[in-house]
C-alpha cells in the first residue's frame, strides 16, 4: 500500500510503503538510507521483514510531498548493514506515547470516542499539526478497531501508521495487518476535512475494504465514500466528498480525465457551469499493491476515446496482406515493447500486393493499416488479450483478468483485431484525453528519472 498526498495541479508522491525495508528522510545534506526492519522475535505479532531480492506481494511506499522520485528510488538500493533496530528506536516515544493513551481510551463510552473526531478536527481547524494529534488519534483508532473489528494494533503496526504518514518506507508481508495499518494516518489525514483516497487495483478489493475496515472510521463519526464502475457521476461526486473514498487506480484515473475534459469543455465555450466535474482535490492518498501500479503498469495509458471515421475497408486488406507476411521475412517483432517493424522484404511485397509506390504516402496512409494488422496477428490473442462475445471484440485486462466492457483500443488497433476475426468494423476513435499512471501520480517535476529508476526497482523486486 501507498500513501500519497496530491493536489489537483501538481500531483505529488507522499508516501509509498513497503514489507522490504522502511526509510528515513535524512537531512538535506545526505542521502536516502535504508533501514532493513530485523525479524520480531514473537511470532504472533506481524513482522517487518529484512530486504528480499524476490517481489514482494504488496508494498507501502511513503515518502514526503516535494521528495524527488529520483532521490527516492535511489535510495532503495544503496547498501547498508542496519537491521531496523535504530527505526524501532526512531518511532519507540511515540509508540509508548500512544500506548499510554490505551488505558484511558478503554474507559471512554462509545459516543465519547466518536465525540473525539470533533475534538481532534477542531485542533486542526485552531492551528494544531497532525503530528501534534498522532499519538491520541492513533489511540483513538486502535480503541474503535478493538470494538468494531476485534482486531488490537500491534505496535509494529503503529510503526507502519506512522511510517505512512511521516513519509517513510516500510514492507509488511499479505497478512500482516497492511489494510488496517493504513486506516491509521487515513484517519488522521482525513480530520483536516480534505479528503483520504485509499486506492486498490480492483474493484473487489475496494469494496471490501470499504465494508471491513472502512466500519472503524464510520464508528468514530467519518464519512467513507466507495466508487465502483457502473456508478453515475451524482453517485461519484456524493462519495468523492467523503471524508475516507476507496476507489480502484483506473476508476480515479479517468474521472481525472473525465474531469479535465470537462473542464477544457466549459472553459473553451465560455460557460461557467461545471455540473459534470466529480472529484475534489488531492490532499491524501493510500495506495494498495504499489509495485502493480507504480511499476507493472507506471506506463499504462488511461485513454478517452470519441468517434472519428467510418469504418474502411482497407483493414481487411492489411489483414489479409498481414496473414500471407511471415515473421522473420517480411516484419519482425518487439514484444517486450509492442511495436512491429516491416523488413524491406515487407515493404516491397506491400506496396506490390496494395498496387501503391510509397506505403507511408500521406494521402494513402497505408503504412499504420499493414503495421496494425500485424501488431493484431501477433501481439493480440484472442482469448488472453481479447475475447469474442457475439460480434464484438471486449478487451481482457491483463493485470485483474477481467473484462474491459465498454473499452477499445485506440488508432485503428481494435479495428485491426476485428478484421482480423472477420468481424464487423466499428467506427474508429480518436483519442481526447490521455495520461499514464505514472503521470497521474507523480505530476511533479521530479520524474525526470523514472524510467531509469523503474527498471532499477524492477530488479529489487524480481
Amino acid at each position: 500500500m501507498v500513501a500519497v498526498a496530491t493536489s489537483f495541479e501538481s500531483l505529488p508522491l507522499n508516501c509509498i510503503c513497503s514489507s522490504t525495508a522502511t526509510f528515513r528522510r535524512p537531512p538535506a545534506s545526505r542521502r536516502w538510507e535504508p533501514f532493513l526492519p530485523k525479524q520480531l522475535t514473537d511470532e504472533t505479532t506481524p513482522r517487518l521483514t529484512g530486504l528480499r531480492t524476490r517481489r514482494p506481494s504488496s508494498l507501502f511506499l511513503c515518502r514526503p510531498v516535494m521528495a524527488s522520485l529520483g532521490g527516492l528510488l535511489g535510495g532503495m538500493f544503496l547498501k547498508g548493514t542496519d537491521t531496523g533496530e535504530s527505526t524501532r528506536k526512531l518511532y519507540s516515544q511515540n509508540v509508548s506515547l500512544i500506548n499510554s493513551f490505551e488505558s484511558k481510551m478503554s474507559t471512554l463510552s462509545d459516543s465519547e470516542l466518536r465525540e473525539k473526531t470533533s475534538f481532534f478536527k477542531e485542533r486542526v481547524r485552531l492551528g494544531d499539526s497532525l503530528d501534534s494529534l498522532l499519538p491520541e488519534a492513533f489511540a483513538v483508532v486502535r480503541e474503535a478497531s478493538k470494538r468494531v473489528l476485534g482486531l488490537r494494533p500491534f505496535d509494529v503496526q503503529l510503526i507502519g501508521g506512522i511510517v505512512l504518514h511521516k513519509g517513510e518506507i516500510a514492507e509488511m508481508r499479505t497478512g500482516e495487518g497492511k489494510t488496517l495499518v493504513a486506516i491509521l494516518p487515513a484517519y488522521l489525514n482525513a480530520l483536516t476535512g480534505k479528503g483520504v483516497h485509499v486506492v486498490t487495483v480492483n474493484d473487489y478489493l475496494a469494496r471490501r475494504d470499504c465494508e471491513w475496515v472502512g466500519q472503524v472510521p464510520r464508528f468514530l463519526g467519518l464519512k467513507v465514500g466507495l466508487i465502483q464502475q457502473n456508478m453515475t457521476s451524482e453517485q461519484r461526486r456524493e462519495n468523492y466528498l467523503s471524508d475516507i473514498t476507496y476507489v480502484t487506480n483506473s476508476e480515479l484515473g479517468f474521472d481525472y480525465l473525465r474531469d479535465n475534459l470537462a473542464t477544457e469543455i466549459y472553459s473553451t465555450s465560455g460557460l461557467q457551469s461545471v455540473d459534470e466535474l466529480v472529484l475534489r482535490g488531492f490532499n491524501y492518498c493510500v495506495i494498495d499493491e504499489v509495485d502493480s501500479i507504480l511499476i507493472d503498469e507506471a506506463r499504462t495509458p488511461l485513454i478517452i476515446s470519441g468517434p472519428a471515421e467510418k469504418p474502411s475497408e482497407r483493414y481487411y486488406k492489411a489483414a489479409k496482406i498481414a496473414a500471407a507476411f511471415e515473421r522473420d521475412i517480411h516484419y519482425t517483432v518487439d514484444e517486450r515493447q509492442k511495436t512491429v517493424l516491416l523488413t524491406e522484404q515487407g515493404y516491397a511485397d506491400a506496396e506490390e500486393i496494395l498496387d501503391v509506390k510509397d506505403l507511408y504516402d500521406p494521402r494513402e496512409q497505408w503504412a499504420s493499416y499493414v503495421l496494425n494488422a500485424i501488431k493484431a496477428k501477433e501481439l493480440f490473442l484472442k482469448d488472453v488479450n481479447y475475447i469474442i462475445r457475439g460480434k464484438e471484440v471486449l478487451i481482457v485486462d491483463e493485470f485483474t483478468g477481467r473484462v474491459m466492457q465498454g473499452r477499445r483500443w485506440s488508432d485503428g488497433l481494435h479495428q485491426a483485431v476485428e478484421a482480423k476475426e472477420s468481424l464487423p468494423i466499428q467506427n474508429e476513435t480518436v483519442t481526447l484525453a490521455s495520461i499514464s499512471y505514472q503521470n497521474f501520480f507523480l505530476q511533479v517535476g521530479t520524474a525526470s528519472r523514472l524510467e531509469e529508476r523503474t527498471l532499477e526497482t524492477h530488479s529489487l523486486f524480481f
